[in-house]
């Protein structure tokens, strides 16, 4: 053995162009592959740290006009109550925090749960404890968990930070844990989790305020389908008791919580690490072209190694293991490689990239990484070697002085040809098609026209703003101080931002019409916005007015609509002077249109279209403004880099009030961008992986088609002397070497049309199927490959022919 790999260092040594292009190929491959199988196996595949986490769904309410609905504290608690084959049924909401008193204010996002939730999920804090019967029940002290990202940024991980008083939203919690780093629910990623005490929550009896995400365990040995058949049945029966506010509740949908965590990210990682899978085919492909041209070019020393008496398993031994010896280099390349590329992904990909804390190389990882490498090493040598074994040691001898490689070898090296063109289409036409999907969607407009606007968001606490009044005075005293800044064109406040994910709609129903009947009352997004909103970010008035100061709470009701609603609802005939019916706080009231807006793309680029309506916030009923103290968000638009006026927009913010924090603080392009964020990774990352199989597709064509045309040196050398013109031979050479590639492009298109379609989610406004583009990958390829075969052609062709014919 040790003779055995002295002999193989050597052959290295003397030919290390081999061994190079052995080793970088497949160092790259398996490093990328295994960088992204990190973020397959953190994201999808590890459990959730959850008791039994696939028992463990998300409940929904749906309705005619309306899918994905959260619940009220009364039809969850009639839910609880009436449900048989629920092990358990907890449920959980968004709360924005102020942390004070402790340094630097900042806004943190929390989520209320209910209690007997931790129990439900079977979590347990990394350390502390969970919340004690008492601490969910009215009268019970206020407790707090932070989570683990929380308490190493904020905390510098201190133990101590158990039984510490917290200040939020100007109340005193104790803090009784800290959640493990794995913790993850549904929705955004929390900062703190507090118990939902339901006795004494203003929502308690307020069947139609909507807000709580729901997760069920089921009991042991109940399917989803026998939980929703009993969960739609309960949803008839509250429907028929409460036919006022839960007509449009007609049925509820239900999703793994796993499924619900990773949301839409799924697709795009199972189609990259497709992909990438793709990519280490061809670079196998490559690689075995690789040791096929190593192997013909030892066909003579193996030949007589076999005439001497080496048997067949030798010889297969002296090229597997020439192989494996390169594949662990490879392999240990290719693990420096998968921690680099792995922290690049991470840099690269959406900030929202679900339990991105969990991601990282572990042992995982480089088990993948290196079992690829040994596997693919051995592969690509064991076809070629085990060829070379079963050859006749005189025939190889006779074909190798005749005409260099032996038939065999030729053959095998043109399937391999034929291969890396078929894979190199899948890929290349995913990507062409990711790019016009991009374009497409790019190119759709926002609905806003200011092209400079820094946006924040805000809490305010209850206690002193939980009144229209004290929010519309804190309202005019900002805005007043950021307009006199240098640069500001406007500010105006909003309950929610495009792009904000933040989910707020209201039922309504036109003129006529009563405000919930049996199909359903349609629902639109519900925005409470102050007089200069419209104008601050730049979204058109089609029709009417806009807000202004004598919309105060004194004057009639008034509500502006974007287009897309008025087109459905009215018609050809506008809608200024109609009047809407909505229910915006727990009793509907009738409010005149007295102005029509442009359409906006409230939750992407690539969502669908919504209805929308505008309501003053001097105007708000009184539970919704205890809402919108915590929900506020404020925009600046400027003439200039918008990110230059975040420390000023903070300062004035701190002279209005020192508790009140600046969260989420962005330019609304950012906020575009961000929006693109998952488009743009999968397209880099797609378009780099084309390349690269082009590049080795392209390689490979034009090292077969060399060593082809050194082969024929001195048939190409008779042609010419025999009066063949150089365009005839040159044809010759293309319409043979074409052939595995048409073959090889021909099997590609097939696999794109299954390929491409089962990742149609991440396209916007291009076909799967689109033949041009198919056509027009395929061409490409095929001029590549012309390419690759006219290059050593003409240098063959560039010989004189006496030459040529002296060359063997």
């Amino acid at each position: 053995m040790t003779e055995q790999l002295r002999l193989l260092v050597r052959g290295f040594r003397r030919r290390p162009g081999f061994a190079l292009a052995f080793v970088g190929t497949l160092s790259t491959a398996i490093g990328v592959n295994a960088a992204m199988f990190g973020l397959v196996n953190g994201i999808l595949l590890r459990p959730l740290p959850f008791r039994d986490p696939d028992r463990l769904y998300c409940v929904y309410s749906t309705g005619p006009d309306r899918s994905r609905e959260p619940f009220s504290i009364p039809d969850f608690l009639d839910y609880q109550q009436r449900s048989r084959l629920a092990e358990a049924l907890g449920a959980s909401g968004t709360w924005g925090a102020n942390l004070t008193g402790d340094g630097d204010p900042e806004r943190l996002l929390g989520r209320w749960v209910t209690p007997g939730f931790f129990g439900l999920l079977g979590a347990d804090p990394a350390l502390g404890r969970r919340p004690l019967p008492e601490e969910e029940r009215a009268g019970g002290r206020r407790v707090v968990l932070l989570s683990h990202g929380l308490w190493r940024r904020r905390f510098a991980a201190d133990p101590a930070v158990l039984e510490r008083t917290l200040r939020l939203n100007g109340e005193s919690y104790s803090v009784i844990g800290v959640l493990a780093p794995g913790f993850v629910l549904p929705g955004r990623e929390a900062d703190l989790v507090v118990p939902l005490v339901l006795e004494t929550d203003a929502r308690r009896n307020a069947r139609g305020a909507d807000f709580m995400r729901m997760i069920a365990r089921l009991g042991p040995g109940v399917t989803p389908a026998q939980f929703q058949d009993e969960f739609v049945r309960i949803a008839q029966s509250l429907r028929q008791e409460y036919a006022e506010t839960n007509a449009a509740k007609t049925g509820v949908s239900l999703a793994g919580v796993h499924a619900e965590i990773v949301g839409s990210v799924r697709v795009l990682l199972l189609t990259l690490q497709g992909a990438m899978a793709l990519m280490l085919a061809i670079a196998a492909v490559n690689l075995a072209n690789l040791v096929l041209a190593r192997v013909a070019a030892r066909a003579q020393e193996l030949a007589l190694r076999a005439a001497i008496g080496a048997g067949q398993s030798e010889l297969v031994r002296l090229v597997v293991g020439e192989t494996v010896l390169l594949a662990v280099a490879g392999g240990a390349l290719g693990l420096v490689v998968a921690q680099f590329a792995l922290r690049v992904l991470l840099a690269l990909g959406p900030a929202e990239l679900p339990r991105r804390t969990q991601l990282g190389f572990d042992t995982s990882v480089a088990l993948l990484a290196f079992g690829l490498a040994l596997a693919t090493g051995a592969l690509a040598g064991l076809v070629p070697a085990l060829r070379a074994a079963r050859t006749d040691p005189q025939d190889a001898l006779r074909e190798h002085t005749r005409s260099g490689p032996g038939r065999a070898n030729r053959v095998g090296r043109l399937v391999l040809v034929a291969s890396e063109f078929g894979l190199a289409l899948v890929l290349l036409a995913g990507a062409v098609l990711l790019i016009q999907s991009f374009l497409r969607l790019s190119s759709v407009d926002p609905g806003w026209q200011a092209p400079h606007v820094l946006t924040a968001r805000l809490s305010l606490p209850r206690d002193r703003y939980g009144n229209p009044a004290a929010l519309a005075a804190f309202y005019e005293r900002l805005a007043l101080r950021l307009r006199r800044l240098p640069g500001v064109a406007g500010a105006a406040a909003a309950s929610v931002l495009p792009l904000e994910d933040w989910r707020a709609t209201v039922n309504f129903a036109t003129a006529g019409r009563p405000l919930v009947d049996g199909a359903g009352a349609p629902a639109a997004q519900y925005r409470m916005i102050s007089e200069d909103y419209f104008r601050t970010l730049g979204i058109p008035l089609l029709k009417g007015r806009g807000f202004t100061a004598a919309d105060g709470p004194q004057a009639a009701p008034v509500a502006i609509v974007n287009g897309g609603l008025a087109r459905r609802f009215f018609g050809e005939a506008s809608p200024i002077g109609s009047t809407l019916t909505i229910d915006d706080g727990g009793r509907p009231r009738s409010v005149e249109i007295v102005g029509v807006v442009g359409d906006v793309k409230h939750y992407g680029l690539d969502a669908p279209a919504t209805f929308d309506v505008y309501v003053p916030i001097l105007q708000i009923p009184q539970p919704v403004a205890v809402w919108l103290a915590n929900n506020m968000s404020f925009a600046v638009s400027t003439a200039g880099e918008p990110m230059l006026l975040a420390e000023p927009l903070r300062r004035e913010l701190r002279a209005v009030d020192p508790e009140v924090p600046a969260a989420s603080v962005r330019s609304l392009d950012d906020a575009l961008e961000a929006s693109l964020a998952a488009r743009r990774f999968a397209l880099f990352l797609l378009n780099a992986f084309a390349l690269f199989a082009l590049f080795l597709a392209a390689i490979g064509t034009y090292a077969v088609t060399a060593q082809a045309v050194a082969a024929r040196t001195r048939e190409i050398g008779v042609r010419t002397a025999l009066g063949a013109s150089q365009g005839q031979v040159m044809g010759l050479l293309l319409r043979q070497s074409l052939r595995p590639v048409v073959v090889g492009l021909a099997s590609g298109l097939v696999v794109a049309l299954v390929a491409v379609r089962m990742a149609s989610s991440l396209l916007y406004g291009v076909s799967p199927n689109d033949p041009v583009t198919l056509l027009t990958v395929a061409l490409t390829l095929l001029a590549v490959a012309v390419l690759a075969i006219a290059v050593p052609g003409w240098r063959a062709l560039s010989i004189p022919a006496m030459r040529a014919l002296r060359s063997e």
